[in-house]
């Protein structure tokens, strides 16, 4: 059998282990669901997958779902969740799923049937033009990484970032293969060969974080369509970020409005709401479980700790950059350097994340026999 056909046959297995969980949630008793899925899902890390990516997908698609129980039983403990009988759990299964997507957002909730004509035909128009939009950002940032993504080890060799990460010592050690890059830095031009490529990384990780946004705006067309079967009018997953005047606004109701609620039901609200701790302790959580979330997948893939830990420590500085936006506003700080502030701390850090995300990529896939 080869790589594909078995990661194929792991991928069965995983959606296998998780369908028991699914049934005892369903028939109400959501603690044991909890358990069953934490250990599906650190089984699930120990699977030998050919294609460390795969792998990647399948634990963060195991830790969510472990996180969507979790929120159900904070459902039933506030008894706002249905409740179902429990000598007939499968037949719940699709009330279940009905249920579980209206715990996102309440801004979710929103029946088609209850939209006009007018309105049907607005939503499905809009659901193209992101369907557009996401195809045109993902063509040109694709574009620009092909053309220099393939150069992105010998522009972090030429500034000298191989001081500090050992694999591009030996990367940097081999002469690099004659490219469009070597002419821009021996050419004679006003700017020098190290601004040159400065700012050509520069240019490289835009493109990298556009590619993201791409690729969010392709899923939340696949994530809405998904949501119209069963009669759910979503919200765009990302609900216009860029009108957010707080960092806290950004996080916490316009990026990525599927995975903020259930953090929220899961780590914010037991600790602030429920246990009566401050404030900080909330946001650190909610923080903590989105980092891992993002980083476990890295480090069962094969990247080194100090990969995942970066992308880790990536969101405990958002947590530290809410609570100094949300701080400076007390003290009477205006909006604008508050905010300002508050992104420049997340923007100079994330060079460091792209670069640890493509290494542990370049050292997984590329350099791996």
């Amino acid at each position: 059998m080869d790589g594909w056909n078995k990661d194929m046959l792991w991928v069965a297995v995983a959606a296998a282990g998780n369908v028991p969980s699914a049934i005892v949630l369903s028939a109400g008793y959501s603690t044991t669901a909890i358990i069953m899925g934490l250990i599906v899902h650190v089984f699930l890390c120990c699977l030998p997958f050919e294609n460390p990516a795969i792998l990647a997908g399948v634990v963060a698609i195991s830790w969510y779902q472990v996180l969507i129980i979790m929120t159900v039983k904070q459902q039933q403990l506030k008894g706002t969740y249905v409740t179902f009988h429990t000598n007939k759990p499968i037949k719940s299964l699709w009330l279940t799923l009905q249920r579980v997507l209206q715990l996102q957002d309440v801004r979710t909730n929103r029946p088609w049937s209850s939209l006009s004509t007018s309105e049907q035909a607005d939503y499905r128009l809009q659901l193209l033009y992101f369907a557009l939009s996401a195809g045109l950002v993902l063509r040109l940032s694709f574009g620009m990484l092909f053309e220099t993504g393939v150069s992105y080890i010998e522009l972090a060799c030429h500034i000298g970032l191989d001081e500090y990460d050992d694999r591009l010592m030996q990367l940097c050690a081999s002469p690099p293969a004659a490219s469009w890059l070597q002419d821009v830095l021996t050419s004679t031009m006003t700017l020098s060969s190290l601004a040159a490529a400065e700012l050509t990384i520069g240019l490289w990780y835009v493109a990298y974080i556009a590619a993201f946004v791409g690729l969010m705006l392709a899923m939340d067309v696949v994530s809405r369509t998904f949501y119209l079967l069963f009669g759910v009018v979503k919200i765009p997953l990302l609900d216009n970020p860029w009108y957010s005047t707080t960092l806290a606004e950004f996080w916490g109701q316009r990026w990525n409005t599927t995975v903020q609620p259930v953090l929220k039901a899961c780590f914010f609200d037991p600790a602030v709401k429920d246990r009566k701790l401050p404030l900080v302790a909330g946001v650190f959580l909610a923080f903590a479980g989105s980092g891992y979330l993002h980083a476990m997948p890295m480090w069962v893939a094969g990247a080194r700790w100090l990969d995942g830990l970066a992308m880790f420590g990536f969101f405990i500085l958002n947590a530290v950059a809410v609570l100094l936006d949300l701080g400076l506003r007390e003290m009477g700080v205006p909006f604008l350097i508050s905010y300002s502030t508050a992104w420049l701390a997340l923007l100079g850090f994330l060079p460091v994340v792209i670069h640890c995300m493509y290494m542990a990529w370049y050292e997984a896939i590329v350099t791996t026999p």
